[in-house]
């Protein structure tokens, strides 16, 4: 299968707060990222061409990062691929994508991740 994805994802375990479908707010996990997209891993996801908002735990930042988003993908029970249609800071947002090493988990922080600890 051809790659169609413009930005590389990078790895990238924190915890992560979305609301939007059928949730009013619901906790979870970043699995990757990119500057265009990302995938969550909870439970209960929201629908193909839904609206979410998620908050990225970037405590150990010094901020949250929050996105508007468009669910691409929604497996039930695993997870949803988001395109990122806007960001609170995208130049954060790129800033945090090129300290991430490929396979390295950051930031740990309030919504239960238990990941290292990355400083700006």
């Amino acid at each position: 299968m051809e790659e169609r994805r413009k930005y590389p994802r990078r790895r990238a375990g924190c915890g992560a707060l979305f609301k939007g479908g059928t949730q009013a707010l619901e906790r979870a996990r970043l699995r990757d990222i990119s500057r265009s997209g990302l995938f969550i891993e909870t439970q209960l996801p929201a629908n193909d061409g839904d609206v979410v908002i998620v908050n990225l735990d970037a405590y150990d930042l010094g901020k949250d990062l929050s996105m508007r988003c468009q669910v691409v993908r929604s497996i039930p029970g695993y997870g949803m691929g988001l395109k990122i249609t806007t960001t609170t800071d995208d130049e954060f947002l790129r800033e945090w994508l090129s300290h991430i090493r490929s396979g390295q988990e950051h930031p740990g922080g309030r919504y239960g991740a238990q990941d290292q600890h990355f400083r700006r």
